[in-house]
């Protein structure tokens, strides 16, 4: 496993957190380069501590009044140790697109894959 590059492929990486009440993250984008200690990602970052989906319906816009927070696209530095976890995505992953609630409170992209960006299970303290 220490050979496997992911340069070039669109991934969707969640932040480790160190504290509690530290707000949770997620990048999603594309690998621009691996060092030795960081992954460095042009993507699209997602910030959250409780999502509120009481008036959550599929398909309608979250906003930051739900407690998600999203910055615009960008090169960025995500140290390993940071890392909680990298996922692989399909190619084709429209970053810049709309977020929305999917089912179950959870909430994508709405591009053509749906792009999972956090499930109601990680809403919580």
């Amino acid at each position: 496993m220490a050979d496997y590059q992911f340069t070039n492929k669109y991934v969707r990486v969640r932040v480790r957190r160190f504290f509690d009440g530290q707000y949770k993250h997620v990048f999603i984008g594309r690998v621009i380069a691996e060092t030795p200690a960081c992954l460095v990602l042009f993507a699209r970052s997602f910030h959250f501590q409780k999502v509120l989906c009481m008036d959550a319906e599929k398909g309608t816009l979250v906003t930051e009044s739900h407690g998600l927070t999203s910055e615009g696209v960008a090169e960025r530095a995500v140290p390993w140790a940071s890392i909680e976890f990298v996922q692989i995505l399909d190619e084709g992953v429209d970053y810049d697109a709309k977020v929305i609630w999917s089912d179950f409170g959870n909430i994508v992209l709405d591009d053509k894959n749906n792009t999972f960006i956090t499930a109601q299970r990680d809403h919580g303290e």
